[in-house]
């Protein structure tokens, strides 16, 4: 279906992201303690898709206290660009996300998370939202 009415057979678009250790500790194992980072970036056809494109990058560090080496902190961002095809007041929303886990078995992990979201769904007021998973 397109935006704009009428029928679309099929889609396309592409997607890549990019998932590099920034440091860890000496002698720490590769999924181990250390801070990372990712980038990924997609695009899609504006005719059929409300976000079109999107970018998003975050940075994780995990065990940042050596005395709790599986906790995690991370912040990331993700701009989506709102198709013009949509019709929509706001052409993007941006979701601005803060989390840490917090593993205390192997079955409970709490993980409190709280983002930001500037134009949500590229028509709603700014909004703050938050999780415990």
């Amino acid at each position: 279906m397109r935006l704009e009415g009428g029928e679309k057979k099929g889609s396309g678009g592409y997607y890549g992201i990019l998932d590099q250790t920034l440091w860890q500790p000496v002698g720490e194992p590769e999924s181990g303690r250390g801070v990372r980072m990712f980038l990924e970036a997609g695009r899609t056809q504006p005719s059929v898709s409300v976000i079109d494109w999107n970018i998003a990058g975050g940075v994780t560090w995990t065990g940042s206290m050596e005395a709790r080496p599986n906790d995690i902190v991370a912040f990331n961002a993700n701009y989506a660009h709102i198709s013009l095809q949509a019709g929509l007041p706001r052409p993007y929303e941006l979701a601005l996300e803060c989390l840490y886990q917090t593993p205390i078995t192997k079955w409970a992990v709490p993980q409190p998370d709280i983002q930001f979201i500037i134009h949500p769904g590229g028509q709603y007021p700014d909004a703050v939202v938050g999780t415990l998973d």
